[in-house]
């Protein structure tokens, strides 16, 4: 059916924002996890460690988390605002990714002096990522993907009802829905004090 002139587009809304939801609430999750481990040795006996990635990589979580916020705020923006608020979530998600490709590094380096701290010989001590940064860098590379998706249609997507808005300095703007609720509140006021409405 095609849309009517003058309403919002429904298309795409429901699928781009719980993948938007879903991929920046994963990447904040996999940010989390061990990124590295490390092995070495200690005059025979092994030494292991492992290095989060909030410790090595600390800025990959912390854009994930602003691309989580972005859709959670697109939901109960409109118009531009909303625009902006995706292309926001956007450049983080970009930000992120980039900074995972950097911090795959810092975290081999951290995991290594976590081992060498924990006595392990500099010479044998040997670091492996996790899959947790990949799966971070997918993730967000996902919600990039639905980033742009809502900077393009964000601002023809149906947005929440202004009814539980608060009143402007001109005064409320009386609906249909708002009149039908005075009607019922009359309706009640009137057999509270003992009168009948339908007489």
């Amino acid at each position: 059916m095609p849309e009517q002139p003058g309403r919002p587009e429904r298309s795409g809304l429901a699928s781009t924002v719980l993948t938007g939801l879903a991929s920046s609430g994963l990447a904040v999750l996999a940010a989390s996890r061990d990124w590295a481990r490390a092995k070495g040795d200690s005059v025979g006996v092994p030494v292991e460690a492992a290095v989060g990635g909030t410790v090595a990589a600390p800025l990959p979580w912390a854009l994930a988390l602003v691309v989580l916020a972005s859709w959670g705020a697109l939901l109960a923006l409109r118009g531009r605002a909303r625009t902006v608020v995706a292309a926001l979530g956007t450049l983080a998600a970009a930000g992120a990714a980039v900074a995972v490709l950097v911090g795959t590094g810092a975290a081999r380096d951290a995991a290594i002096d976590e081992a060498v701290q924990r006595g392990a010989v500099p010479e044998t001590v040997t670091a492996s990522l996790t899959p947790w940064p990949w799966v971070t860098l997918v993730v967000l590379v996902v919600a990039l993907a639905a980033g742009l998706v809502g900077v393009r249609r964000a601002a023809t997507w149906p947005s929440m009802s202004s009814r539980y808005d608060a009143p402007t300095a001109g005064g409320p703007v009386v609906t249909g829905a708002a009149a039908d609720d005075a009607g019922a509140r009359e309706l009640w006021d009137a057999l509270d004090e003992g009168h009948d409405p339908t007489v």
